[in-house]
Protein backbone atom coordinates (compact mmCIF):
# COMPACT_ATOMS: atom_id res chain seq x y z
CA UNK A 1 0.00 0.00 0.00
CA UNK A 2 1.35 3.41 -1.02
CA UNK A 3 1.41 6.20 1.52
CA UNK A 4 -0.79 9.18 0.71
CA UNK A 5 1.53 12.21 0.46
CA UNK A 6 -1.40 14.51 1.22
CA UNK A 7 -1.88 13.25 4.79
CA UNK A 8 0.21 13.35 7.94
CA UNK A 9 1.92 9.94 8.32
CA UNK A 10 -0.14 7.42 10.24
CA UNK A 11 -3.31 9.55 10.03
CA UNK A 12 -6.13 10.46 7.66
CA UNK A 13 -5.64 14.17 8.38
CA UNK A 14 -4.72 16.16 5.29
CA UNK A 15 -1.50 18.17 5.60
CA UNK A 16 -2.45 21.79 6.01
CA UNK A 17 -0.87 25.22 6.30
CA UNK A 18 -2.01 25.57 9.93
CA UNK A 19 -0.37 22.24 10.78
CA UNK A 20 -3.60 21.19 12.49
CA UNK A 21 -3.43 17.45 13.09
CA UNK A 22 -6.58 16.91 15.10
CA UNK A 23 -9.05 15.50 12.54
CA UNK A 24 -12.13 17.26 13.94
CA UNK A 25 -10.41 20.61 14.35
CA UNK A 26 -8.75 20.36 10.91
CA UNK A 27 -12.10 19.62 9.25
CA UNK A 28 -13.79 22.51 11.08
CA UNK A 29 -11.05 24.97 10.16
CA UNK A 30 -11.07 23.90 6.53
CA UNK A 31 -14.84 24.32 6.29
CA UNK A 32 -14.71 27.70 8.03
CA UNK A 33 -11.97 29.10 5.82
CA UNK A 34 -13.44 27.71 2.59
CA UNK A 35 -16.90 28.99 3.51
CA UNK A 36 -15.56 32.50 3.96
CA UNK A 37 -13.85 32.29 0.59
CA UNK A 38 -16.99 30.88 -1.06
CA UNK A 39 -18.98 33.89 0.16
CA UNK A 40 -16.31 36.23 -1.25
CA UNK A 41 -16.37 34.32 -4.52
CA UNK A 42 -20.10 34.99 -4.86
CA UNK A 43 -19.42 38.72 -4.86
CA UNK A 44 -16.19 38.56 -6.88
CA UNK A 45 -16.16 35.56 -9.24
CA UNK A 46 -12.94 34.38 -10.82
CA UNK A 47 -12.97 35.02 -14.53
CA UNK A 48 -12.15 32.14 -16.78
CA UNK A 49 -13.16 30.00 -19.69
CA UNK A 50 -14.87 27.18 -17.75
CA UNK A 51 -11.85 24.99 -18.37
CA UNK A 52 -9.45 23.15 -16.06
CA UNK A 53 -7.46 26.33 -15.39
CA UNK A 54 -10.66 28.07 -14.30
CA UNK A 55 -11.61 25.14 -12.07
CA UNK A 56 -8.09 25.14 -10.56
CA UNK A 57 -8.32 28.88 -9.94
CA UNK A 58 -11.57 28.45 -8.04
CA UNK A 59 -10.11 25.58 -6.00
CA UNK A 60 -7.01 27.66 -5.21
CA UNK A 61 -9.18 30.57 -4.10
CA UNK A 62 -11.43 28.42 -1.91
CA UNK A 63 -8.74 26.29 -0.26
CA UNK A 64 -5.50 28.27 -0.60
CA UNK A 65 -5.65 29.48 3.00
CA UNK A 66 -5.57 25.90 4.23
CA UNK A 67 -3.75 23.66 1.71
CA UNK A 68 -0.47 24.42 -0.04
CA UNK A 69 -1.60 22.16 -2.91
CA UNK A 70 -4.83 24.11 -3.49
CA UNK A 71 -5.48 24.61 -7.17
CA UNK A 72 -3.20 21.77 -8.26
CA UNK A 73 -4.51 18.53 -9.68
CA UNK A 74 -4.13 15.50 -7.46
CA UNK A 75 -1.29 13.03 -7.83
CA UNK A 76 -2.96 10.06 -6.11
CA UNK A 77 -5.86 7.84 -7.07
CA UNK A 78 -9.07 8.64 -5.19
CA UNK A 79 -12.45 6.99 -4.95
CA UNK A 80 -15.76 7.24 -3.17
CA UNK A 81 -17.36 3.91 -3.90
CA UNK A 82 -16.01 4.09 -7.46
CA UNK A 83 -12.57 5.17 -8.64
CA UNK A 84 -12.31 8.64 -10.14
CA UNK A 85 -10.14 9.50 -13.12
CA UNK A 86 -6.55 8.26 -12.69
CA UNK A 87 -4.20 11.16 -11.91
CA UNK A 88 -2.15 10.59 -15.06
CA UNK A 89 -5.29 11.18 -17.17
CA UNK A 90 -6.77 14.20 -15.40
CA UNK A 91 -5.37 16.88 -17.69
CA UNK A 92 -6.28 15.07 -20.91
CA UNK A 93 -9.72 14.05 -19.67
CA UNK A 94 -10.39 17.56 -18.36
CA UNK A 95 -9.52 19.14 -21.69
CA UNK A 96 -12.02 16.79 -23.35
CA UNK A 97 -14.75 17.36 -20.72
CA UNK A 98 -14.37 21.15 -20.58
CA UNK A 99 -14.17 21.50 -24.36
CA UNK A 100 -17.54 19.73 -24.64
CA UNK A 101 -18.96 21.96 -21.90
CA UNK A 102 -17.88 25.15 -23.66
CA UNK A 103 -19.30 24.02 -27.01
CA UNK A 104 -22.68 22.84 -25.68
CA UNK A 105 -25.45 25.05 -27.08
CA UNK A 106 -27.91 23.47 -24.62
CA UNK A 107 -26.20 25.51 -21.91
CA UNK A 108 -27.36 28.63 -23.77
CA UNK A 109 -30.99 27.50 -23.78
CA UNK A 110 -33.72 29.56 -22.14
CA UNK A 111 -35.72 26.37 -21.57
CA UNK A 112 -35.13 25.17 -18.01
CA UNK A 113 -35.43 21.47 -18.83
CA UNK A 114 -32.92 21.69 -21.69
CA UNK A 115 -30.51 23.82 -19.69
CA UNK A 116 -30.66 21.59 -16.59
CA UNK A 117 -30.27 18.41 -18.66
CA UNK A 118 -27.04 19.75 -20.13
CA UNK A 119 -25.87 21.17 -16.79
CA UNK A 120 -26.38 17.79 -15.12
CA UNK A 121 -24.53 16.00 -17.91
CA UNK A 122 -21.49 18.26 -17.60
CA UNK A 123 -21.56 18.29 -13.80
CA UNK A 124 -21.43 14.49 -13.89
CA UNK A 125 -18.48 14.58 -16.28
CA UNK A 126 -16.50 17.10 -14.20
CA UNK A 127 -17.29 15.07 -11.09
CA UNK A 128 -16.00 11.88 -12.73
CA UNK A 129 -12.63 13.55 -13.23
CA UNK A 130 -12.51 14.70 -9.58
CA UNK A 131 -9.40 16.78 -10.18
CA UNK A 132 -8.42 17.51 -6.58
CA UNK A 133 -7.46 15.50 -3.52
CA UNK A 134 -10.15 17.28 -1.47
CA UNK A 135 -12.74 19.99 -2.05
CA UNK A 136 -14.14 18.81 -5.39
CA UNK A 137 -17.81 19.22 -4.49
CA UNK A 138 -17.42 22.76 -3.18
CA UNK A 139 -15.24 23.71 -6.13
CA UNK A 140 -17.73 22.25 -8.60
CA UNK A 141 -20.56 24.07 -6.85
CA UNK A 142 -18.77 27.42 -7.21
CA UNK A 143 -17.74 26.62 -10.80
CA UNK A 144 -21.23 25.67 -11.94
CA UNK A 145 -22.84 28.46 -9.95
CA UNK A 146 -20.72 30.93 -11.91
CA UNK A 147 -21.81 29.25 -15.14
CA UNK A 148 -25.45 29.49 -14.06
CA UNK A 149 -25.13 33.20 -13.26
CA UNK A 150 -23.34 33.97 -16.52
CA UNK A 151 -26.09 32.19 -18.45
CA UNK A 152 -28.89 34.04 -16.62
CA UNK A 153 -29.96 31.34 -14.16
CA UNK A 154 -30.18 31.07 -10.39
CA UNK A 155 -29.81 27.92 -8.30
CA UNK A 156 -31.17 27.69 -4.78
CA UNK A 157 -28.53 25.43 -3.21
CA UNK A 158 -30.44 25.46 0.09
CA UNK A 159 -33.33 23.68 -1.64
CA UNK A 160 -31.10 20.74 -2.62
CA UNK A 161 -31.53 17.48 -0.76
CA UNK A 162 -27.79 16.93 -0.32
CA UNK A 163 -28.00 13.15 0.13
CA UNK A 164 -30.08 12.76 -3.02
CA UNK A 165 -27.81 15.21 -4.88
CA UNK A 166 -24.72 13.25 -3.84
CA UNK A 167 -26.29 9.94 -4.91
CA UNK A 168 -27.37 11.46 -8.23
CA UNK A 169 -23.84 12.77 -8.90
CA UNK A 170 -22.54 9.26 -8.26
CA UNK A 171 -25.20 7.83 -10.59
CA UNK A 172 -24.15 10.32 -13.28
CA UNK A 173 -20.71 8.71 -13.26
CA UNK A 174 -21.78 5.06 -13.32
CA UNK A 175 -24.93 5.30 -15.45
CA UNK A 176 -26.36 8.58 -16.76
CA UNK A 177 -27.11 12.13 -15.69
CA UNK A 178 -30.94 12.05 -15.64
CA UNK A 179 -31.22 11.52 -11.86
CA UNK A 180 -28.91 14.46 -11.33
CA UNK A 181 -31.03 16.60 -13.64
CA UNK A 182 -34.14 15.58 -11.68
CA UNK A 183 -32.48 16.72 -8.44
CA UNK A 184 -31.33 20.02 -9.96
CA UNK A 185 -34.40 21.14 -11.91
CA UNK A 186 -36.58 22.18 -8.93
CA UNK A 187 -33.76 24.38 -7.62
CA UNK A 188 -33.07 26.34 -10.82
CA UNK A 189 -34.93 29.31 -12.23
CA UNK A 190 -34.30 32.29 -14.49
CA UNK A 191 -32.71 35.35 -12.88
Amino acid sequence: MTEDPYVYPGTNVLRNLLDERDPVMAAELEVELASLRAAQLQAHPISGGFDLDHLCGIHRYLFGDFYDWAGRIRTVQTSKGIPFCPPANIETQSRFVHRKLCRDDGLKSSDVDTFVDRLAYHWGEVNAVHAFREGNTRTQRAFFNQLLIERGWYMDFQALDYSAFKAARHHAIVADHRKLAAELVPTIRRR
